[in-house]
Protein backbone atom coordinates (compact mmCIF):
# COMPACT_ATOMS: atom_id res chain seq x y z
CA UNK A 1 0.00 0.00 0.00
CA UNK A 2 1.14 3.46 -0.52
CA UNK A 3 1.00 6.49 1.48
CA UNK A 4 0.64 9.55 -1.06
CA UNK A 5 -0.18 9.70 -4.56
CA UNK A 6 1.99 8.78 -7.15
CA UNK A 7 4.34 6.57 -4.88
CA UNK A 8 3.51 3.53 -7.42
CA UNK A 9 2.14 3.48 -11.14
CA UNK A 10 0.43 0.73 -12.82
CA UNK A 11 1.12 0.09 -16.48
CA UNK A 12 -0.56 -2.44 -18.72
CA UNK A 13 -1.26 -2.30 -22.60
CA UNK A 14 -4.98 -3.18 -24.14
CA UNK A 15 -4.67 -4.50 -27.66
CA UNK A 16 -4.16 -4.76 -30.32
CA UNK A 17 -8.03 -4.20 -31.58
CA UNK A 18 -9.25 -5.53 -34.41
CA UNK A 19 -10.09 -2.61 -35.97
CA UNK A 20 -7.90 0.03 -36.81
CA UNK A 21 -9.25 3.54 -35.20
CA UNK A 22 -9.99 6.84 -37.15
CA UNK A 23 -6.23 7.86 -36.08
CA UNK A 24 -4.70 4.99 -36.72
CA UNK A 25 -4.14 3.25 -33.60
CA UNK A 26 -4.31 -0.09 -32.55
CA UNK A 27 -3.21 -0.44 -28.96
CA UNK A 28 -4.17 1.37 -25.21
CA UNK A 29 -1.90 1.84 -22.80
CA UNK A 30 -3.34 2.40 -19.49
CA UNK A 31 -1.61 3.79 -16.23
CA UNK A 32 -2.68 3.85 -12.71
CA UNK A 33 -1.46 5.83 -9.50
CA UNK A 34 -2.03 3.06 -6.85
CA UNK A 35 -3.28 5.97 -4.01
CA UNK A 36 -5.72 8.18 -5.83
CA UNK A 37 -6.90 5.70 -8.67
CA UNK A 38 -6.21 8.70 -10.88
CA UNK A 39 -5.42 7.19 -14.36
CA UNK A 40 -3.97 7.97 -17.71
CA UNK A 41 -4.77 6.46 -21.00
CA UNK A 42 -2.56 6.77 -24.39
CA UNK A 43 -3.12 5.38 -27.54
CA UNK A 44 -0.51 3.55 -29.81
CA UNK A 45 -0.43 2.82 -33.43
CA UNK A 46 2.51 0.09 -31.85
CA UNK A 47 3.67 -0.95 -28.28
CA UNK A 48 7.16 0.49 -28.97
CA UNK A 49 5.40 4.12 -27.88
CA UNK A 50 5.08 2.81 -24.51
CA UNK A 51 8.44 4.48 -23.51
CA UNK A 52 7.97 7.78 -24.19
CA UNK A 53 4.69 8.10 -23.04
CA UNK A 54 5.88 6.85 -19.89
CA UNK A 55 8.66 8.45 -19.71
CA UNK A 56 7.61 12.41 -20.09
CA UNK A 57 4.56 11.33 -17.98
CA UNK A 58 7.27 10.55 -15.07
CA UNK A 59 9.39 13.43 -15.34
CA UNK A 60 5.99 15.37 -15.88
CA UNK A 61 4.78 14.42 -12.66
CA UNK A 62 8.08 14.29 -10.67
CA UNK A 63 7.38 18.66 -11.28
CA UNK A 64 4.24 18.53 -10.49
CA UNK A 65 4.29 17.04 -6.93
CA UNK A 66 8.10 17.81 -6.17
CA UNK A 67 7.62 14.09 -4.63
CA UNK A 68 9.96 11.30 -5.72
CA UNK A 69 8.28 8.53 -7.10
CA UNK A 70 9.25 5.04 -6.23
CA UNK A 71 8.12 2.13 -8.43
CA UNK A 72 6.54 0.77 -11.70
CA UNK A 73 4.79 -2.06 -12.15
CA UNK A 74 3.90 -4.23 -15.52
CA UNK A 75 3.30 -7.34 -16.89
CA UNK A 76 6.95 -9.26 -18.71
CA UNK A 77 5.52 -7.60 -22.02
CA UNK A 78 7.90 -6.63 -24.57
CA UNK A 79 7.06 -3.03 -24.71
CA UNK A 80 8.07 -2.88 -20.53
CA UNK A 81 10.87 -5.21 -20.16
CA UNK A 82 13.90 -3.82 -22.57
CA UNK A 83 16.86 -1.94 -22.23
CA UNK A 84 15.14 1.24 -22.31
CA UNK A 85 13.40 1.04 -19.55
CA UNK A 86 15.52 -0.43 -17.68
CA UNK A 87 18.14 2.37 -18.00
CA UNK A 88 15.48 5.05 -17.35
CA UNK A 89 14.63 3.32 -14.20
CA UNK A 90 18.03 3.46 -13.25
CA UNK A 91 19.01 6.79 -13.90
CA UNK A 92 15.63 8.30 -11.98
CA UNK A 93 16.16 6.13 -9.01
CA UNK A 94 12.72 3.63 -9.87
CA UNK A 95 12.18 0.47 -8.97
CA UNK A 96 10.14 -1.68 -12.05
CA UNK A 97 8.70 -4.05 -10.51
CA UNK A 98 7.27 -7.31 -13.16
CA UNK A 99 4.25 -9.50 -12.09
CA UNK A 100 4.74 -12.84 -12.07
CA UNK A 101 3.83 -14.77 -15.17
CA UNK A 102 0.42 -15.46 -15.74
CA UNK A 103 -0.68 -14.01 -12.29
CA UNK A 104 -2.27 -11.11 -13.78
CA UNK A 105 -4.15 -10.33 -9.85
CA UNK A 106 -0.54 -8.56 -8.77
CA UNK A 107 -1.59 -5.86 -11.33
CA UNK A 108 -5.07 -5.92 -10.84
CA UNK A 109 -6.21 -2.13 -10.40
CA UNK A 110 -5.06 -1.70 -13.79
CA UNK A 111 -6.88 -4.65 -15.30
CA UNK A 112 -10.02 -4.13 -14.16
CA UNK A 113 -9.69 -0.30 -15.30
CA UNK A 114 -8.59 -1.75 -18.73
CA UNK A 115 -12.46 -4.07 -18.48
CA UNK A 116 -14.13 -1.23 -17.58
CA UNK A 117 -13.14 0.92 -19.95
CA UNK A 118 -13.49 -1.49 -22.43
CA UNK A 119 -17.00 -2.30 -21.30
CA UNK A 120 -18.32 1.13 -21.45
CA UNK A 121 -16.82 1.42 -24.72
CA UNK A 122 -18.80 -0.89 -26.26
CA UNK A 123 -21.94 0.07 -24.53
CA UNK A 124 -21.72 3.56 -26.60
CA UNK A 125 -20.84 2.01 -29.71
CA UNK A 126 -23.51 -0.90 -29.21
CA UNK A 127 -26.57 1.56 -28.14
CA UNK A 128 -25.68 3.69 -30.75
CA UNK A 129 -25.04 1.60 -33.26
CA UNK A 130 -21.76 3.44 -33.81
CA UNK A 131 -18.94 2.01 -36.36
CA UNK A 132 -16.31 0.09 -34.87
CA UNK A 133 -13.62 2.45 -35.71
CA UNK A 134 -14.89 4.97 -33.61
CA UNK A 135 -13.48 2.32 -30.41
CA UNK A 136 -10.48 4.77 -29.53
CA UNK A 137 -12.97 7.83 -29.40
CA UNK A 138 -15.21 6.02 -27.08
CA UNK A 139 -12.30 4.48 -24.77
CA UNK A 140 -11.43 8.49 -24.30
CA UNK A 141 -14.82 9.46 -23.35
CA UNK A 142 -14.89 6.59 -21.02
CA UNK A 143 -10.93 7.60 -19.78
CA UNK A 144 -12.72 11.53 -19.28
CA UNK A 145 -16.07 10.61 -17.46
CA UNK A 146 -14.31 7.99 -14.86
CA UNK A 147 -11.92 9.50 -13.30
CA UNK A 148 -13.63 12.60 -11.85
CA UNK A 149 -16.69 10.07 -10.47
CA UNK A 150 -17.58 8.40 -7.03
CA UNK A 151 -17.37 9.80 -3.21
CA UNK A 152 -14.21 11.74 -2.96
CA UNK A 153 -12.64 11.64 -6.65
CA UNK A 154 -9.36 10.65 -8.45
CA UNK A 155 -9.51 14.19 -9.18
CA UNK A 156 -9.55 15.19 -5.96
CA UNK A 157 -6.86 13.11 -4.31
CA UNK A 158 -4.63 14.52 -7.26
CA UNK A 159 -5.17 18.13 -7.14
CA UNK A 160 -6.54 18.52 -4.17
CA UNK A 161 -10.02 20.07 -5.63
CA UNK A 162 -13.05 19.49 -6.56
CA UNK A 163 -13.36 18.93 -10.58
CA UNK A 164 -15.46 21.22 -12.78
CA UNK A 165 -18.79 20.03 -14.55
CA UNK A 166 -19.96 22.94 -15.84
CA UNK A 167 -18.78 22.22 -19.09
CA UNK A 168 -20.51 18.59 -19.51
CA UNK A 169 -23.15 18.03 -21.98
CA UNK A 170 -26.67 18.72 -20.02
CA UNK A 171 -29.06 21.39 -20.01
CA UNK A 172 -27.73 23.29 -22.61
CA UNK A 173 -29.53 26.11 -24.25
CA UNK A 174 -30.25 25.46 -28.01
CA UNK A 175 -28.11 27.92 -30.33
CA UNK A 176 -28.37 28.82 -33.94
CA UNK A 177 -29.44 26.15 -36.38
CA UNK A 178 -26.05 23.89 -37.36
CA UNK A 179 -24.20 24.24 -40.36
CA UNK A 180 -23.15 20.65 -40.43
CA UNK A 181 -24.67 17.29 -39.53
CA UNK A 182 -21.68 15.88 -36.94
CA UNK A 183 -21.93 13.19 -33.96
CA UNK A 184 -20.54 14.10 -30.56
CA UNK A 185 -18.26 11.56 -29.83
CA UNK A 186 -16.92 12.58 -26.46
CA UNK A 187 -14.79 15.35 -24.55
CA UNK A 188 -11.05 16.69 -25.44
CA UNK A 189 -8.87 16.39 -22.53
CA UNK A 190 -7.04 19.93 -22.74
CA UNK A 191 -9.90 22.05 -23.58
CA UNK A 192 -13.82 22.27 -22.34
CA UNK A 193 -15.62 21.54 -25.72
CA UNK A 194 -16.89 18.86 -27.48
CA UNK A 195 -15.42 16.11 -29.56
CA UNK A 196 -17.26 16.31 -32.99
CA UNK A 197 -17.27 13.78 -36.16
CA UNK A 198 -18.54 16.02 -39.19
CA UNK A 199 -20.90 13.63 -41.43
CA UNK A 200 -19.75 15.93 -44.35
CA UNK A 201 -16.31 15.92 -44.23
CA UNK A 202 -15.08 13.09 -41.94
CA UNK A 203 -13.06 14.69 -39.44
CA UNK A 204 -12.99 14.93 -36.03
CA UNK A 205 -12.89 18.88 -34.67
CA UNK A 206 -12.95 19.87 -30.91
CA UNK A 207 -15.94 23.21 -30.97
CA UNK A 208 -18.03 24.24 -28.43
CA UNK A 209 -20.37 25.66 -30.93
CA UNK A 210 -22.96 22.93 -30.84
CA UNK A 211 -26.34 22.40 -30.47
CA UNK A 212 -27.70 18.62 -29.33
CA UNK A 213 -30.72 17.08 -30.97
CA UNK A 214 -31.94 15.12 -28.18
CA UNK A 215 -34.51 13.58 -30.10
CA UNK A 216 -32.54 11.15 -32.06
CA UNK A 217 -30.02 8.68 -31.92
CA UNK A 218 -26.81 9.00 -33.74
CA UNK A 219 -27.64 6.36 -36.34
CA UNK A 220 -27.79 8.06 -39.69
CA UNK A 221 -27.52 7.64 -43.87
CA UNK A 222 -24.02 9.03 -43.01
CA UNK A 223 -23.43 5.68 -41.18
CA UNK A 224 -21.07 2.98 -42.11
CA UNK A 225 -23.08 0.33 -39.85
CA UNK A 226 -21.37 -2.23 -37.85
CA UNK A 227 -22.87 -5.38 -38.49
CA UNK A 228 -24.73 -7.74 -35.74
CA UNK A 229 -21.77 -10.27 -35.90
CA UNK A 230 -19.73 -7.32 -34.76
CA UNK A 231 -21.96 -5.72 -32.25
CA UNK A 232 -21.25 -6.76 -28.30
CA UNK A 233 -18.37 -8.80 -29.10
CA UNK A 234 -14.47 -8.33 -28.03
CA UNK A 235 -13.00 -5.16 -29.09
CA UNK A 236 -9.24 -6.33 -28.56
CA UNK A 237 -7.14 -9.37 -29.35
CA UNK A 238 -5.86 -10.77 -25.81
CA UNK A 239 -1.94 -10.74 -25.71
CA UNK A 240 -0.78 -14.45 -24.55
CA UNK A 241 -0.18 -13.25 -21.00
CA UNK A 242 -2.87 -10.67 -20.07
CA UNK A 243 -5.84 -11.22 -19.22
CA UNK A 244 -8.72 -10.67 -21.08
CA UNK A 245 -10.41 -7.19 -20.55
CA UNK A 246 -13.84 -7.73 -22.06
CA UNK A 247 -16.36 -10.46 -21.16
CA UNK A 248 -20.32 -11.84 -21.99
CA UNK A 249 -22.97 -9.92 -20.08
CA UNK A 250 -25.93 -12.28 -19.08
CA UNK A 251 -29.06 -11.32 -20.60
CA UNK A 252 -31.74 -9.83 -17.75
CA UNK A 253 -34.77 -11.95 -17.20
CA UNK A 254 -37.58 -9.99 -17.90
CA UNK A 255 -40.28 -11.31 -14.86
CA UNK A 256 -43.46 -13.14 -16.32
CA UNK A 257 -46.20 -12.11 -14.86
CA UNK A 258 -49.75 -14.11 -15.42
CA UNK A 259 -51.27 -11.98 -17.55
CA UNK A 260 -48.51 -11.90 -19.89
CA UNK A 261 -49.22 -13.24 -23.38
CA UNK A 262 -48.14 -16.87 -24.13
CA UNK A 263 -45.29 -18.07 -26.23
CA UNK A 264 -47.75 -19.85 -27.99
CA UNK A 265 -49.85 -17.17 -29.11
CA UNK A 266 -49.53 -16.29 -32.91
CA UNK A 267 -52.77 -14.00 -33.07
CA UNK A 268 -50.65 -10.81 -32.73
CA UNK A 269 -47.79 -9.47 -35.10
CA UNK A 270 -44.21 -8.66 -33.95
CA UNK A 271 -43.57 -5.37 -35.00
CA UNK A 272 -40.03 -3.62 -35.40
CA UNK A 273 -41.26 -0.61 -33.61
CA UNK A 274 -43.70 0.38 -30.69
CA UNK A 275 -46.89 -0.25 -31.23
CA UNK A 276 -50.32 0.37 -30.00
CA UNK A 277 -53.51 -2.19 -29.83
CA UNK A 278 -56.41 -0.54 -28.81
CA UNK A 279 -57.59 -4.15 -28.20
CA UNK A 280 -55.01 -7.32 -27.50
CA UNK A 281 -55.85 -10.32 -29.45
CA UNK A 282 -57.58 -12.71 -26.97
CA UNK A 283 -55.99 -15.89 -26.08
CA UNK A 284 -57.55 -18.66 -24.45
CA UNK A 285 -54.89 -19.96 -23.04
CA UNK A 286 -54.02 -17.26 -21.32
CA UNK A 287 -57.45 -16.63 -20.45
CA UNK A 288 -57.62 -19.67 -18.69
CA UNK A 289 -54.53 -19.03 -16.82
CA UNK A 290 -55.73 -16.38 -14.48
CA UNK A 291 -58.13 -18.70 -12.42
CA UNK A 292 -55.24 -21.26 -12.02
CA UNK A 293 -52.84 -18.63 -10.86
CA UNK A 294 -55.42 -18.10 -8.22
CA UNK A 295 -55.31 -13.73 -8.59
CA UNK A 296 -59.32 -12.96 -8.47
CA UNK A 297 -62.28 -14.67 -8.56
CA UNK A 298 -65.20 -13.23 -10.22
CA UNK A 299 -68.35 -11.42 -8.30
CA UNK A 300 -70.75 -8.97 -7.77
CA UNK A 301 -69.53 -5.75 -7.24
CA UNK A 302 -70.87 -4.60 -3.44
CA UNK A 303 -72.71 -1.45 -2.77
CA UNK A 304 -70.26 1.62 -3.24
CA UNK A 305 -67.20 -0.05 -3.92
CA UNK A 306 -64.38 1.54 -5.80
CA UNK A 307 -63.33 -0.98 -8.32
CA UNK A 308 -59.98 -0.42 -9.85
CA UNK A 309 -59.31 0.34 -13.49
CA UNK A 310 -56.71 -1.70 -15.44
CA UNK A 311 -54.88 -1.39 -18.22
CA UNK A 312 -52.76 -3.07 -20.42
CA UNK A 313 -49.01 -2.47 -21.33
CA UNK A 314 -47.40 -3.28 -24.46
CA UNK A 315 -44.15 -4.16 -24.67
CA UNK A 316 -41.33 -5.20 -27.20
CA UNK A 317 -38.83 -7.59 -26.53
CA UNK A 318 -35.65 -7.54 -28.19
CA UNK A 319 -32.96 -10.39 -28.64
CA UNK A 320 -29.52 -10.42 -28.46
CA UNK A 321 -28.79 -8.34 -31.42
CA UNK A 322 -31.49 -5.46 -30.35
CA UNK A 323 -33.89 -7.06 -33.16
CA UNK A 324 -37.82 -7.25 -31.93
CA UNK A 325 -38.60 -11.06 -31.60
CA UNK A 326 -41.46 -10.93 -29.58
CA UNK A 327 -44.45 -8.49 -28.72
CA UNK A 328 -45.53 -8.63 -24.94
CA UNK A 329 -48.79 -7.49 -23.18
CA UNK A 330 -48.83 -7.17 -19.49
CA UNK A 331 -51.74 -6.28 -17.26
CA UNK A 332 -51.09 -3.59 -14.50
CA UNK A 333 -53.74 -2.10 -12.28
CA UNK A 334 -54.51 1.55 -11.87
CA UNK A 335 -53.22 2.10 -8.19
CA UNK A 336 -53.42 5.86 -8.44
CA UNK A 337 -57.37 5.31 -8.08
CA UNK A 338 -57.21 3.24 -4.90
CA UNK A 339 -58.08 5.38 -1.73
CA UNK A 340 -55.84 4.75 1.54
CA UNK A 341 -57.85 3.15 4.68
CA UNK A 342 -59.97 1.85 2.12
CA UNK A 343 -57.76 -0.42 -0.90
CA UNK A 344 -54.52 -0.02 0.84
CA UNK A 345 -53.12 0.36 4.49
CA UNK A 346 -49.32 -0.06 4.84
CA UNK A 347 -46.80 0.22 1.93
CA UNK A 348 -43.83 -0.10 3.47
CA UNK A 349 -41.49 -2.65 1.69
CA UNK A 350 -37.99 -2.47 2.96
CA UNK A 351 -35.67 -2.98 -0.10
CA UNK A 352 -31.56 -4.62 0.11
CA UNK A 353 -29.08 -2.35 -0.01
CA UNK A 354 -26.16 -2.87 -2.29
CA UNK A 355 -23.94 -3.19 0.34
CA UNK A 356 -25.99 -6.15 1.73
CA UNK A 357 -25.62 -7.82 -1.58
CA UNK A 358 -22.41 -7.37 -2.16
CA UNK A 359 -21.29 -9.25 1.21
CA UNK A 360 -23.80 -11.96 0.36
CA UNK A 361 -21.90 -12.50 -2.62
CA UNK A 362 -18.11 -12.25 -1.12
CA UNK A 363 -19.49 -14.48 1.44
CA UNK A 364 -20.89 -16.87 -1.42
CA UNK A 365 -17.62 -16.69 -3.24
CA UNK A 366 -15.86 -17.11 0.41
CA UNK A 367 -17.54 -20.21 1.41
CA UNK A 368 -18.25 -21.64 -2.14
CA UNK A 369 -22.01 -21.56 -1.53
CA UNK A 370 -24.73 -21.48 -4.96
CA UNK A 371 -26.35 -18.15 -5.39
CA UNK A 372 -29.82 -18.21 -6.97
CA UNK A 373 -31.82 -15.02 -8.53
CA UNK A 374 -35.31 -15.12 -9.09
CA UNK A 375 -38.11 -12.82 -9.69
CA UNK A 376 -40.11 -11.44 -7.03
CA UNK A 377 -43.15 -11.61 -9.36
CA UNK A 378 -45.99 -9.49 -7.44
CA UNK A 379 -48.32 -11.40 -8.72
CA UNK A 380 -47.35 -14.11 -5.50
CA UNK A 381 -47.79 -11.43 -3.28
CA UNK A 382 -50.89 -11.90 -0.90
CA UNK A 383 -53.16 -8.99 -0.09
CA UNK A 384 -54.67 -8.03 3.10
CA UNK A 385 -57.78 -5.92 2.10
CA UNK A 386 -60.68 -6.03 -0.60
CA UNK A 387 -59.63 -5.04 -3.95
CA UNK A 388 -61.94 -4.97 -6.70
CA UNK A 389 -61.09 -4.13 -9.92
CA UNK A 390 -62.51 -3.87 -13.67
CA UNK A 391 -62.51 -6.74 -16.20
CA UNK A 392 -59.31 -6.10 -18.34
CA UNK A 393 -60.15 -4.81 -21.72
CA UNK A 394 -60.83 -8.02 -24.39
CA UNK A 395 -61.21 -10.67 -21.30
CA UNK A 396 -65.06 -9.27 -20.54
CA UNK A 397 -66.94 -12.66 -19.27
CA UNK A 398 -69.48 -13.10 -21.99
CA UNK A 399 -72.35 -13.81 -19.75
CA UNK A 400 -71.11 -11.29 -16.94
CA UNK A 401 -69.35 -8.65 -18.41
CA UNK A 402 -70.49 -6.14 -15.50
CA UNK A 403 -69.28 -8.11 -12.46
CA UNK A 404 -65.60 -7.13 -11.11
CA UNK A 405 -62.75 -9.09 -9.98
CA UNK A 406 -62.09 -9.80 -6.61
CA UNK A 407 -57.83 -9.67 -5.60
CA UNK A 408 -57.03 -12.76 -4.06
CA UNK A 409 -53.60 -11.93 -4.73
CA UNK A 410 -51.41 -8.38 -5.84
CA UNK A 411 -51.36 -7.01 -8.66
CA UNK A 412 -48.95 -5.18 -10.31
CA UNK A 413 -49.28 -1.43 -9.99
CA UNK A 414 -51.23 -1.78 -7.13
CA UNK A 415 -49.59 0.34 -3.80
CA UNK A 416 -49.35 -2.42 -1.58
CA UNK A 417 -47.62 -4.98 -3.87
CA UNK A 418 -44.33 -4.90 -2.98
CA UNK A 419 -45.22 -5.08 0.51
CA UNK A 420 -47.80 -7.84 0.00
CA UNK A 421 -44.77 -9.51 -1.41
CA UNK A 422 -42.06 -9.32 1.32
CA UNK A 423 -45.05 -10.14 4.01
CA UNK A 424 -45.20 -13.41 1.70
CA UNK A 425 -41.19 -13.98 2.21
CA UNK A 426 -41.31 -12.56 5.80
CA UNK A 427 -43.58 -15.27 6.97
CA UNK A 428 -42.11 -18.15 4.76
CA UNK A 429 -38.47 -17.64 6.11
CA UNK A 430 -39.64 -16.74 9.55
CA UNK A 431 -41.87 -19.68 10.13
Amino acid sequence: MTARPRELLHMDTVGPSRVRSVGGKWYVLVIMDEFSHWFWVHFMESKDEAFEFVHDLVLRLRNESGHAMRALRSDNGSEFKNDRFKDFCHSQGLEHQFLSPYVAQQNGVVERKNQTLVEMARMMLDEHRTPRKFWAEAINTAYYLSNPILNKTSYELRFGRQPKVSHLRGNLDKFEPRSSDGVFLGYPTHSRAYRVWLLDSGRIVGTCEVTFDETMHCTTPGFELAGDDEIGTTIFEDDEEDVSVSGDIAPAVAPEPAASLSEDDEGAPVHSRSTTWEQPPINPLVHAAWPTEDVWVLVEPPPHCNSIGTKWVSKNKQGEHRVVVRNKARLVAQGFCQKEGLDYEETFAPVARLEAIRILLAFAALKGFKLFQMDSTFLNGFIEEEVYVRQPLGFEHPKFPNRVFKLQKTLYGLKQAPRGWYERLRKFLVD
